[in-house]
């Protein structure tokens, strides 16, 4: 089964890129630029897909990146500047296909898969 997200990536400054899935609780990585942001999202999407059971449904690039501004806007003053600039990425998974939450594949499985 293929999955796919919309990642934000933002830039807030000099080496600070953060790139978030909000369709996917805890998918979000900080980096030191937008390559490394958005390589270790991979991984870490991979890794939230496996724990969540099922996976979530997937927005559309307007809604995910209208939720990327409202996660911004629930942040306390003062917690991030400005962005200095925000793209709209669509990231592809291969997942194994299940029915239960026992069929799910491992990790390292998602990671292979993530990676391809």
């Amino acid at each position: 089964m293929e999955l796919g997200y919309f990642a934000v990536i933002w830039c807030f400054g000099a080496l600070w890129f953060e790139a978030w899935v909000p369709d996917v609780v805890g998918a979000m990585v900080i980096a030191d630029s937008e390559n490394e942001a958005v390589k270790e999202l991979h991984e870490q999407v991979a890794g939230c897909l496996v724990d969540v059971g099922h996976p979530p449904a997937p927005s559309s690039r307007q809604a995910a990146e209208a939720k990327a501004d409202a996660l911004l806007l629930e942040c306390d003053p003062g917690d991030y500047p400005s962005p200095i600039s925000k793209r709209v990425e669509f990231i592809r998974f291969n997942v194994l296909t299940y029915d239960r939450p026992d069929h799910l594949p491992s990790a390292t499985q998602v990671r292979r898969m993530a990676s391809v």
